[in-house]
Parts: structure tokens; C-alpha cells; sequence
């Protein structure tokens, strides 16, 4: 390492440090913050492996956010980071975590970058009420309840609702399975949740109309 680039290194962990330290100030403040899930521990575990992106990658940060920039859906100052692999993410593509306002790709699939970005909205501009009410309108038991299996919470069910409308490529996704054996693979599937598209449209409707 060059002494130019350690100077650089221990600048931008020292940026890394104070950002962190209002993190902490703000979870100690509000409390309404809740722990951070496995998941999100071992991204914060992971060291600052990202590095300038590549032409694909910021052409699909670009199209992404133009994406809801035309649509007239705000979204909050977030980092967005580039892993280099599956694994680095717990084998998720993709992690959108509120306490540092900070996305994880650990790929490049557009599916996900909308998916994650949604979260970003909805926690931007949907009040706790409103939550309620479309938990509700979904018959679902909960927001995000991590007891709950992934497709029987309302704001993963918000994040595949704005992914549909926005993409233009809603149908065709990709996911990770896990065969019995334990390996994991990349497979084609449609939507990751079971809501005819027809409803899919209403809700983005709703959705939409009830942002502050």
C-alpha cells in the first residue's frame, strides 16, 4: 500500500467511525430500532471489500434510481455497496439495512436492486399506521416479524409490489435455492411471492398514493 493510499484508508475509516457513532446515537435516542437479524451482523462483520464500480454495476444503479425518480418516489441519501460474492451477503443477493441507510448487492440483478431499494421507500415514507393498514389489506399477520416465513411479511410483500411496477422485467427473477444436500444454486422463477399481478397493480396504487 502506497503511503498516499494509507492516508486514504485511515480518512475514510475515520468517516466510517463518526457514521457509526451517529448510528449509535440515533438507535439510543429513538428506540425504535430493533436488533440487528444475523444477516445484518455479518455485513457489519465484513470488511470494506467494496471498490470503484464497474460500468454494469453503476448502469444499474442509474436505471434504478431514474426508475423511481420518474415515478415520483422518493428515496432517502443511501450508500450503496458492490460485494464480490453470494456468500459475503449469507447467499442473499441483495440487503437494504435502515440503521445505516446503506444497501449490499452481491450481485448485479436488477430484481433485487428494485426489490431493496423498496425497502429504502417504504421506510422513508410510510408511517407506522399506514404500515398497519397495508398489512391488513394484504391479510397478513405482520410487518416483518422474523418469527414470520419471508413471503407472510407485509414489507417484503411492499418490496416485490413497487419491484413489479418498476422493473421492466417483473416476471423473470433470480433466486437462490438451497437442495437438500446443502448446496446452493442460481435458478429462474417468477415472482418470489404468490400475488396475481392484478393485485400487484392495486396495491402499487394504494402504495403510492398513501406516501408522505
Amino acid at each position: 500500500m502506497t503511503p498516499e493510499k494509507g492516508v486514504m484508508s485511515k480518512a475514510r475509516a475515520l468517516q466510517v467511525t463518526a457514521l457509526g457513532l451517529l448510528v449509535v446515537v440515533a438507535i439510543l435516542t429513538t428506540s425504535m430500532v430493533s436488533e440487528a437479524t444475523p444477516l445484518e451482523r455479518t455485513i457489519a462483520s465484513v470488511a470494506d471489500d467494496s471498490a470503484p464500480r464497474t460500468a454494469e454495476q453503476q448502469a444499474l444503479v442509474d436505471f434504478a434510481i431514474s426508475r423511481f425518480e420518474v415515478n415520483g418516489l422518493p428515496l432517502p441519501e443511501i450508500t450503496i455497496e458492490f460485494h464480490d460474492s453470494l456468500e459475503t451477503c449469507g447467499w442473499h443477493k441483495g440487503l437494504y439495512v435502515e440503521k445505516t441507510r446503506s444497501l449490499h448487492m452481491c450481485s448485479v440483478d436488477k430484481q433485487t436492486m428494485f426489490h431493496e431499494l423498496a425497502h429504502a421507500w417504504a421506510n422513508l415514507n410510510l408511517s407506522a399506521d399506514q404500515r398497519e393498514e397495508f398489512t391488513a389489506r394484504t391479510g397478513l399477520d405482520t410487518w416483518n416479524s422474523h418469527d414470520s416465513e419471508w413471503e407472510d411479511r407485509a414489507t417484503e410483500h411492499v418490496a416485490e409490489t413497487i419491484a413489479f411496477a418498476l422493473t421492466d422485467d417483473p416476471r423473470d427473477v433470480e433466486w437462490v435455492e438451497t437442495a437438500a444436500d446443502g448446496s446452493r444454486q442460481i435458478t429462474r422463477r417468477i415472482l418470489t411471492i404468490d400475488v396475481d399481478t392484478e393485485t400487484l397493480a392495486e396495491n402499487f396504487v394504494w402504495l403510492t398514493g398513501a406516501q408522505s
